[in-house]
C-alpha cells in the first residue's frame, strides 16, 4: 500500500471508477420544433452553484432524439469540459446537455456526493490541466488519469454528508445576499425616481427629464458638470512586484459599489510615485470602471495611497454640488447602466470614452435630499457587507473541511 494512502483507502484513478463519461450535443438552431419547454437543456453557462434546479433553455423531445445531446439521470455528476474546466455540478431533475459537458456515471463503489466534493476540491488542478489560447478544454484522457483516493463507501457517504451540510449553509447565505441586492435595485428605481421628499414630506409634482420622471424640483446636469476633473489611470507601463506595499488596481477591484484590495496588486515607492503622477485620488473621489466590465462605480474611503489603471475612470465631483455617495449610487443603478450601455463602443472591449463619461445626464436633488437617500443604500450595502464577509468565513471553512476529509488527514465516526 503506498505511503500516501490512508488506511482502508484505495489509491486509484478517476477513470476506474467510471462506468462511463458521456457528453452532448446542441440541436440545430434553424429548426424552431427543436426548441421549447420540454426537457431541460444545460451549457456552462448554468453553472453557477453545485446543486442546480433549472436551466435557460429547453428542448423539445424531437431535439433530443435529432441532436448529440444526452439525457442525464437527476442526481448525476455533470463537468464542464471546456470554458468552465473545474466546475462541476448536479441537477435535481434530468436533464439534457450540451457538447462542452460531461455526464460521469460512477461505478457502485464511488458515491456521487462524495465524487461531487472530491472533484470540486480538485477544480484549480483541474483547471490547469486545460488547453488552448482562448478557450480552454480539458481531454477526457487528463480527467480519467486524476489520481483519487477511495474511502470505502460509507465513509464517503459521511464525509459527503458533512461537506453538503456546509454547500447548504452557503446556498442560504448566498440567496441571503441576493435577496438583498434585488432589494436595493428595487428601491433605486423608485428613490432615484421619486425621492424621499423634503422636511418629510413627499414629492406630489413631476416633470420629465432626459433619464424619466423625476421630481420638479430636481435638476438633471452631466456628469461633466458636476465634476472638478475626469480623467483616468496612469498610461506609464507599470511593474508590479513582490516588494511592492502600495496597491495597483485593476477594473476587476471595482465592483458592487465598493473597491476589493484583495485583487490589487503591488508597488514600490518609485513605481507608485511614476505612475499616480497627476492622479492620487482622495477621500470622497470615485473610481468608474471604463473598458470591458465597464460601469462601476465606488467611492474612495480614507486617504490610503494606490494607483490604478487606465481603463479605470477617476472622477473628482464637486462636493458643493453633488454628494459622493450618491453619485455612486446613481452611476451603480438601472439609470446609470443604461447610459453607459448607450454609450459604450468597440469591438473586442466595449469602452466608455471619457468625453462620454462626462456626458452622462444625473439627477440633482438638494445634498440634504441627495445625503437622505445615499443613507439608505448604505444602510442595505452595510447589511451586504456583513452577510457577504459571512459567506467568505464559510468558504474558508468549508475548503479546511475539504483538505481535512478528502485525504483521510481527519477520520470521520462511522456508525
Amino acid at each position: 500500500m503506498s505511503e500516501r494512502v490512508p488506511e482502508g483507502w484505495q489509491a486509484s484513478n478517476l477513470g476506474d471508477l467510471a462506468s462511463k463519461i458521456e457528453g452532448g450535443g446542441t440541436p440545430s438552431r434553424t429548426v424552431p420544433e427543436y426548441w421549447g419547454d420540454d426537457i431541460p437543456w444545460a451549457t456552462v453557462k448554468d453553472l453557477k452553484g453545485v446543486r442546480l434546479t433549472s436551466t435557460l433553455e429547453s428542448i423539445t423531445q424531437i431535439g433530443l432524439e435529432q441532436s448529440a445531446s444526452k439525457l442525464v439521470p437527476a442526481n448525476t455528476m455533470i463537468i464542464a469540459s471546456r470554458m468552465a474546466v473545474g466546475k462541476a455540478v448536479i441537477f435535481d431533475k434530468n436533464v439534457s446537455i450540451n457538447q462542452d459537458l460531461k455526464a460521469f456515471f460512477p461505478k457502485k463503489m464511488l458515491d456521487t456526493q462524495y465524487l461531487l466534493q472530491w472533484y470540486l476540491s480538485k477544480a484549480e488542478v483541474i483547471e490547469s490541466l486545460g488547453t488552448g489560447s482562448t478557450v480552454k478544454g480539458i481531454k477526457l484522457d487528463d480527467i480519467r488519469a486524476l489520481p483519487i483516493d477511495l474511502p470505502p463507501l460509507s465513509e464517503q457517504q459521511k464525509i459527503a454528508k458533512i461537506l453538503t451540510s456546509v454547500d447548504e449553509v452557503i446556498e442560504k447565505t448566498q440567496a441571503q445576499i441576493d435577496k438583498l441586492k434585488d432589494l436595493k435595485t428595487g428601491m433605486m428605481q423608485e428613490l432615484l425616481t421619486q425621492g424621499v421628499g423634503v422636511d418629510g414630506k413627499p414629492h406630489t409634482e413631476f416633470k420629465d427629464s432626459p433619464v424619466g420622471r423625476i421630481p420638479k424640483a430636481w435638476n438633471c446636469v452631466t456628469l461633466k458638470n458636476l465634476s472638478k476633473r475626469i480623467t483616468d489611470g496612469t498610461h506609464q507601463a507599470v511593474k508590479t512586484s513582490a516588494d511592492g506595499t502600495i496597491p495597483f488596481l485593476y477594473v476587476s477591484c471595482i465592483r458592487d459599489g465598493s473597491i476589493d484590495w484583495e485583487k490589487a496588486s503591488f508597488l514600490t515607492e518609485e513605481m507608485y510615485e511614476l505612475a499616480s503622477k497627476g492622479r492620487k485620488p482622495e477621500n470622497g473621489d470615485i473610481l468608474y470602471t471604463a473598458v470591458g466590465s465597464y460601469g462601476h462605480a465606488a467611492v474612495v474611503i480614507g486617504n490610503t495611497r494606490f494607483s490604478f489603471q487606465r481603463h479605470i475612470a477617476f472622477i473628482q465631483p464637486n462636493h458643493e454640488k453633488i454628494y459622493s455617495e450618491f453619485l455612486v449610487s446613481f452611476l451603480n443603478s438601472p439609470l446609470g447602466k443604461k447610459q453607459a450601455d448607450l454609450y459604450a463602443i468597440g469591438n473586442a472591449q466595449l469602452t466608455v470614452t471619457l468625453g462620454d463619461l462626462g456626458k452622462f445626464k444625473v439627477i440633482l436633488p438638494e445634498i440634504a435630499e441627495q445625503r437622505k437617500i445615499a443613507k439608505i443604500f448604505n444602510g442595505i450595502d452595510n447589511k451586504i457587507t456583513v452577510v457577504q464577509r459571512k459567506l467568505t468565513n464559510l468558504g474558508n471553512v468549508k475548503k479546511a473541511l475539504m483538505q481535512d476529509l478528502l485525504t483521510g488527514k481527519v477520520r470521520v465516526n462511522i456508525d
